[in-house]
């Protein structure tokens, strides 16, 4: 079953079901219903099939062993389809699909933006507005920090589009600069896994390049120190450029 829905074989789905088979019988690592299954791949026929189910509909919101429900695979599958399909079903309807959160704390729009890329990013800022871009997750990482983790850092994609939208948090001032609990800016945490691009989208947005990590590197040195050497130089650069432009 689970394969069929991976792979979006309605038919076969259908075939299962009629022969019996458990709708919401959990398989693979994670312990994921066929409906998980499906939404993570954007399988949407396959989605709308299952949630004629007496007993999907009645199980659509329960959760996979990471604590992700199928609204949140769908999320980071970036498919805003799926994710409407399933959200008519959520108890209290979609408005309260949004506060949702996996294991780690990340709600749609952070999977979203880890994973699932612009569009889906864009729906959730449209539906929900702009404050949940200000959400954190047990990490104390922003959406803009999962989008810069999801390399989404190219013109008008999710980056782009959380900043624009939610640049200074109400508490906590510049989202840019809030550090994760491992003491990361997002500028330190692109230079210690060597993000070139995202190095550069986020000095030219503003990021700090003096932020020191908790044992007071700056991010030139934080690249150094994971072996990211080339990342190193083009900070480096970045920085004559910036301290030329004052």
């Amino acid at each position: 079953m689970s394969l069929a829905c991976r792979a979006g074989h309605v038919k076969c789905v259908q075939a299962l079901l009629d022969g019996g088979a458990n709708p919401v019988e959990r398989s693979g690592p994670r312990g994921m219903t066929p409906l998980m299954h499906a939404a993570c791949k954007a399988q949407s026929d396959v989605v709308e099939k299952l949630l004629k189910n007496p007993e999907v509909s009645a199980d659509v919101e329960a959760k996979d062993d990471a604590g992700m429900s199928a609204l949140l695979h769908a999320a980071a599958a970036g498919c805003p389809g799926t994710y409407q399909q399933i959200a008519r079903l959520w108890t209290g309807g979609e408005n309260d699909t949004y506060d949702e959160r996996d294991a780690k704390g990340r709600t749609p729009l952070a999977l979203a933006a880890r994973f699932g890329g612009k569009r889906m990013v864009e729906y959730v800022i449209e539906k929900a507005g702009v404050i949940a871009c200000g959400e954190f997750d047990d990490q104390n990482e922003s959406p803009l920090f999962a989008a810069i983790k999801g390399g989404f850092v190219g013109e008008d994609d999710a980056a782009e589009l959380i900043f624009r939208a939610y640049p200074v948090h109400e508490r906590k001032l510049e989202v840019m600069e809030i550090k994760s609990n491992e003491g990361m800016t997002m500028l330190l945490w692109a230079a210690a896994h060597g993000r070139d691009a995202a190095c550069e989208w986020l000095v030219k947005n503003g990021a700090n390049l003096l932020a020191t990590d908790k044992k007071g590197r700056l991010p030139r040195q934080t690249a150094e120190q994971h072996g990211k050497f080339d990342t190193s130089a083009l900070l480096s650069q970045l920085a004559k450029k910036e301290w030329l432009r004052l």
